[in-house]
């Protein structure tokens, strides 16, 4: 049995979401309400019936959500199981994924992540370049549209504003050209990656057991969504 987790330190609702090994489970409640404990009672609990702690992936959007998970599930099972879960964010995942395989997207695998300021400057330099500084045109203009469409999976020639697109188009090709990403990117490309390229047998993933899909999935709520094929693809769905 886990360390520090009983069944009955858990209300009804979270008691029914524990328990249930199998199939896809919602946990919707608002801030402060048990949702991390729940989950990682979750993970207590699939260790404790003989899951393999190899096929469980907690994921989450916060560094700061990622810690506390882990810490706390490294409190309620064995220090071996802990080690082998993984509890990540979904761009930490990400990365990982892209610094073994980026390769066939045209990219090395030393790529670069930019910073928001990095992305601002360039962006600057693009609207002077393409004569857009009389237009009152901002960078924020232009991130918070390429952001848009790719996260709704739309290329950035959706965009309907024309300076703004070929701002975009530009800003991708820079990007590429000194092989950098920006964070964006590091959830589309590993998307695109798996979805192209999963099947590959020579696809390599960036630690052992993922060389086939997870079994157990328990993501925590985001301020955004992954794309929506990502989970499918790096993880069974039951």
């Amino acid at each position: 049995m886990a360390k520090s987790f009983s069944m009955e330190s858990l209300n009804a609702a979270q008691r029914k979401a524990v328990q249930t090994l199998q199939g896809p489970v919602l946990i919707l409640a608002g801030a402060g309400t048990g949702k991390t404990r729940t989950v990682t009672c979750r993970i207590a609990h699939m260790v404790d019936r003989g899951i393999s702690p190899k096929s469980i992936l907690a994921v989450t959007f916060t560094n700061k959500a990622a810690l506390e998970m882990r810490e706390r599930v490294g409190q309620m099972v064995e220090r071996k199981a802990a080690r082998q879960i993984m509890v990540s964010t979904f761009h930490s995942l990400c990365v990982r994924i892209l610094r073994e395989d980026i390769g066939r997207l045209g990219y090395k695998t030393n790529f670069t992540i930019y910073s928001g300021s990095e992305q601002s400057g360039l962006i600057r330099r693009l609207i002077v370049r393409h004569g857009g500084i009389t237009e009152k045109i901002t960078p924020k203009d232009v991130l918070s549209s390429m952001s848009r469409m790719k996260n709704s999976g739309l290329g950035l020639d959706s965009i309907e504003d024309n300076l703004t697109a070929n701002i975009a188009a530009s800003y991708q090709r820079e990007l590429q050209a000194q092989n950098s990403v920006d964070f964006d990117d590091l959830l589309i490309l590993a998307d695109k990656l798996l979805k192209e390229h999963l099947g590959s047998a020579t696809l390599t993933l960036p630690v052992p057991r993922m060389a086939r899909p997870f079994s157990f999935l328990l993501p925590m709520a985001a301020p955004r969504p992954a794309p929506p094929e990502l989970p499918k693809l790096v993880f069974r769905v039951e």
